[in-house]
């Protein structure tokens, strides 16, 4: 089961998580996909890269 995403802790809007299929070198350096949280309202809140979903959630929920 997965981890629920806290709102924005900046202005408290939703949170959405991406991936990213890499290829070439991005592969080399982050594996096969790229995960990362970001906020949808607009401030540009985000995590950095992770190589898995669940710690790019913690490091978001972490920080909410």
């Amino acid at each position: 089961m997965r981890e629920e995403l806290k709102p924005c802790p900046f202005c408290g809007g939703e949170a959405e998580d991406y991936t990213r299929q890499n290829t070439g070198a991005t592969r080399d350096w982050c594996g096969d996909a790229s995960h990362w949280v970001a906020c949808t309202g607009g401030c540009g809140a985000g995590t950095r890269l992770h190589e898995e979903l669940a710690q790019a959630i913690t490091a978001w929920n972490r920080s909410a």
